[in-house]
């Protein structure tokens, strides 16, 4: 607008820049507000909600060997799945696992369930398992899973007596072992703002301090804008740009260093990053303060 002459004319109406400040804080007041709902309230619970499905999503993770078309690891990292093709309602087809003779002793798997996939209950064996179709079946009363294997063949082979054995069924049921504890790590981005305040320590006072950070600087950086985009007459448009980049790369980048100092105990939590914004206001009154002009034949005009 100073480029286009239109803040010219509104200067040249009376309008000056403590107007412009009245007319644009309100929307840079509710832009602030926002930004602090959802940097102290709704971005620590969503990063909470995320946490939870991750480990959700981890805990099911024997469900998720079944992708059609791809060879996968199981739990155990000891044998390979292949499923050929896999229906919406969950039904699988051509269904191929093996497992890789496993090194541990009898005694020392003796105890474990055995999972879909998994050599470890046995020692010294290699078992290859197929299947025409199957699907996921669930036990309403007990809520175990279960892989229900149709029209198959299983094949053990013996690395230490040499042979083979082959067992070929209708239907078999192989239970799905999943993780009951789910496991989910919080640290200070996950942690709401009021668990924050009643444990305070070092890095909840960085937290606090840098998620009060966006809502503060929202008004503080509008008060910065209107003067440092005023150019000069015959100036490019840009002219302002890169002085007003680079005091806002320096306001964020001190604060991000101030939360480092205050993580490690250098920076007293209480103090924060209030000593930023104050020089921040500072500065920002040095810059709307009132220029007289060069005095004229001993007077100022």
């Amino acid at each position: 607008m100073y480029s286009d002459n239109e803040l010219v004319v509104i200067h040249g109406l009376g309008i000056g820049q403590r107007d412009l400040v009245k007319m644009l804080m309100p929307m840079a007041l509710v832009f602030a507000l926002m930004a602090g709902l959802l940097s102290t309230l709704l971005t620590p619970w969503a990063v909470a909600q995320g946490k939870i499905l991750l480990a959700e999503q981890a805990s099911k993770a024997n469900l998720g060997v079944f992708s059609a078309g791809r060879f996968r690891e199981n739990k155990n990292k000891d044998g390979i799945v292949f499923v050929q093709t896999k229906q919406d309602d969950g039904t699988i087809q051509g269904v191929f696992s093996v497992s890789r003779p496993s090194s541990k002793s009898q005694t020392e798997t003796n105890g474990k369930e055995e999972q879909f996939g998994s050599g470890n209950n046995r020692s010294r064996l290699l078992k290859i398992q197929t299947a025409k179709k199957g699907r996921h079946w669930e036990d309403s009363e007990t809520g175990v899973s279960y892989l229900v294997l149709e029209e198959g063949q299983f094949s053990e082979y013996n690395l230490e007596k040499d042979s083979w054995q082959l067992t070929e069924f209708g239907s078999s049921y192989t239970r799905i072992i999943q993780d009951d504890i789910i496991d989910v790590k919080s640290n200070t981005k996950s942690t709401s703002t009021i668990d924050l305040i009643n444990n305070l320590g070092e890095k909840e006072w960085a937290a606090i301090h840098w998620r009060l950070m966006v809502p503060i600087s929202i008004p503080l950086i509008c008060l910065l804008a209107i003067p440092l985009s005023r150019t000069q007459p015959r100036k490019g448009k840009f002219s302002r740009l890169l002085p007003s980049i680079l005091i806002y790369l320096i306001y964020v980048l001190v604060m991000m260093y101030s939360r480092k100092l205050i993580e490690s105990g250098k920076i007293p939590g209480a103090l924060g990053f209030w000593w930023i914004h104050a020089a921040m206001a500072i500065f920002i009154y040095w810059i709307y303060r009132p220029i007289n002009k060069r005095p004229v034949n001993g007077a100022q005009i």
